[in-house]
């Protein structure tokens, strides 16, 4: 499946960012926040200026119901990328 492919390949490559991003997605889509979360820190922490991940971490907060840390991110996301749709979406 997608997440064993995912953790092989993030154990291949622990510096790539957009592993770490997608890995974020599919725990995204199992609603595993928690691991959804740290894999989206872990992106973020490579690669602080990427748009989608800090779209997709405020999602996923939002999930887990810590709104004030959502929107954060979300704002964060529009000051990288004013006309991002997703992170308008998110914010509501």
């Amino acid at each position: 499946d997608s997440e064993r492919v995912l953790i092989k390949a993030a154990a291949q490559k622990p510096a790539d960012p957009r592993v770490h991003q997608a890995l974020g997605a599919v725990y995204e889509g199992l609603k595993d926040y928690d691991k959804a979360e740290l894999s989206f820190r872990r992106a973020l922490d490579m690669d602080p200026k990427d748009v989608n991940t800090h779209v997709n971490l405020g999602a996923v907060l939002l999930s887990k119901r810590n709104q004030a840390a959502a929107v954060d991110f979300e704002r964060q996301a529009l000051k990288l990328d004013p006309q991002n749709a997703r992170a308008y979406t998110v914010l509501g």
